[in-house]
């Protein structure tokens, strides 16, 4: 019936959607512009707080780090000209003369200091400030080097200034705005490409091209970015078909059947580094019992919800949180845990069982959080429904994406289960572990959504994040991820491919299974 739906609906799905595209209308300014839609508003305009799909588009293009990623996930200079580890717990970067921000004041070693100093401070509430947890100093050497020093060895540390945890504000404009920085009122000052404009809040971010970006050779040919909030896939499609909306990503995968008939419109996929998510809270009943957690899993059917909904788009994480694009070392040993792991496969007597072998044998009540996503809502009721088959009720609770990102790192963990997806923040396996289990991201701005807390995990991820031995750190992360498994505190649905539509006249852009860390507006050339 899918496959019916998709193949008469395009037409009909375009034309329930224009009602919606009054909000989708293009700016006429000198030099063009491009009209980018986000699935959400923006949490801030400030990269300490940019750890979202929808902020850290409109961030990156304003604000840069001292490395980036290439599409492949290798480490490039940036605002750092080069950088060197003497040794494993010595970190030196020379940063780039010449780079002015948006204001025109030149970019110093101090607003470096400065900026890697605020995501670290506790005040900030950075999302992103465990990637600096291993930073004892960082001091300034001379007026173009700066030495970040560990307490101890950090295997993932290499990767961080390539992220908004590493990107640099103006010290000068944040000291004279701190009251309303990262509004709309107050704005955000960087040395990226684009320059801040305006935020209607629920509406549109509006961004001027940086005529004095130091990366001439990296500078669109268009004046303005607008980015639109458009929560609505349908309405995504009929901008994309109309020309109204040139950009957009993440992509729905439910529309990727309607988007690959629209002559005019390219789109583009990688295998991610990604997870579609179920956290159970562990922290509060019922759900701190791993037996029921178990009964729910085994009654969901995830198979007929990847079939129906996935397809192609993505592969089953068989309940793993890497999978086989981040194996990036140890792939033998990472897919010889996956052959022998236990996967939690639909089962509906062993989901009874393990009903009965809980403290909850006549079955539980529960809250399931997700938004409007189209398989994330699919498989909130999916799980609703395979747990009703065993006595267990769960009531879904439908929030907007804002509030969903929220709810999902706050420290109250007001949820009893929740419904989310994760990208690993660098090409590592630990990338994708780590978050998810270790107990100290159990707190608020932490992404420990199941608030896990398991001694032995804890032990088996500080060691390894201190090896220089990645075969090493595969062993130790696979003993960390076989105990975690025995637990059951999530769920892995899948491994989302990722994918960027955009009108073909777009061009420039390379899509990464990291995307977003990029700066998607860098190079990217629209014509006429």
């Amino acid at each position: 019936m899918r496959k019916a739906v998709y193949s008469i609906g395009l037409s009909l799905v375009i034309v329930a959607a224009f009602a919606s595209l009054s909000c989708v209308k293009k700016d006429a300014a000198a030099g063009g512009s491009l009209v980018f839609a986000l699935t959400g508003d923006i949490a801030a305009l400030d990269p300490a707080q940019a750890y979202d799909f929808t902020t850290n588009p409109v961030v990156n293009s304003i604000t840069e780090g001292l490395l980036r990623f290439s599409p492949k996930g290798e480490l490039l200079p940036n605002l750092a000209e080069k950088w060197a580890s003497p040794d494993p717990t010595t970190y030196v970067y020379t940063i780039r003369k010449g780079v002015k921000f948006q204001d025109g004041s030149p970019m110093t070693v101090e607003d470096a200091i400065f900026s890697l100093n605020r995501v670290r401070d506790k005040a900030t509430a950075s999302p992103l400030a465990w990637m600096l947890g291993s930073v004892k100093d960082i001091a300034k050497v001379d007026d173009s080097t700066i030495k970040i020093s560990l307490s101890q060895p950090d295997a993932q540390f290499r990767y961080a200034l390539a992220t908004t945890a590493g990107h640099v504000i103006s010290k000068a404009y944040y000291e004279a705005h701190k009251a309303n920085f990262g509004k709309p009122d107050g704005g955000l000052l960087g040395t990226g490409p684009f320059k801040y404009v305006s935020w209607k809040a629920g509406s549109e971010i509006v961004l001027e091209r940086f005529d004095g970006y130091w990366n001439k050779a990296a500078l669109p040919d268009f004046g303005k970015a607008v980015f639109k909030i458009v929560p609505e896939g349908a309405t995504r499609v009929a901008g994309l078909k109309t020309g109204e909306i040139d950009a957009t990503a993440p992509f729905p995968i439910d529309l990727l059947p309607v988007a690959r008939q629209l002559a005019d419109v390219e789109l583009q996929g990688v295998e991610g580094f990604s997870d579609d998510w179920v956290a159970f809270n562990t922290a509060r009943a019922p759900f701190d019992d791993p037996q029921l957690r178990k009964a729910v899993i085994y009654s969901f059917d995830s198979k007929a919800l990847l079939d129906a909904i996935v397809k192609d788009a993505g592969v089953s994480a068989l309940n793993m949180p890497v999978g086989p694009a981040l194996w990036t070392y140890a792939a033998d040993a990472w897919k010889a845990y996956l052959d022998g792991a236990e996967k939690y496969a639909y089962d509906p007597a062993k989901a009874k069982a393990a009903l009965a072998a809980s403290k909850h044998p006549k079955g539980a009540k529960g809250k399931i959080l997700t938004d409007g996503d189209s398989l994330r809502i699919n498989a909130a009721q999916a799980i609703q429904a395979g747990a009703k088959s065993i006595g267990v009720e769960l009531e879904i609770e439908k929030l907007s994406n804002e509030e969903l990102t929220s709810r999902q790192f706050s420290g109250k963990r007001d949820y009893d289960l929740i419904l989310g997806g994760w990208g690993s923040d660098y090409p590592d396996p630990a990338a994708n572990v780590q978050p998810f289990l270790s107990s100290g991201l159990a707190g608020d701005g932490g992404s420990n959504f199941a608030v896990y807390k398991n001694k032995k995990v804890d032990a088996l991820l500080d060691q390894q994040a201190v090896l220089s031995d990645d075969s090493k750190r595969a062993e130790l992360l696979i003993q960390a991820l076989s105990l975690s498994n025995a637990d059951a505190p999530y769920i892995f649905i899948d491994h989302p491919k990722i994918f960027y539509a955009s009108s073909k006249k777009v061009k420039g852009y390379v899509l990464s299974p990291i995307w977003y860390w990029d700066d998607l507006l860098r190079g990217v050339t629209k014509g006429k």
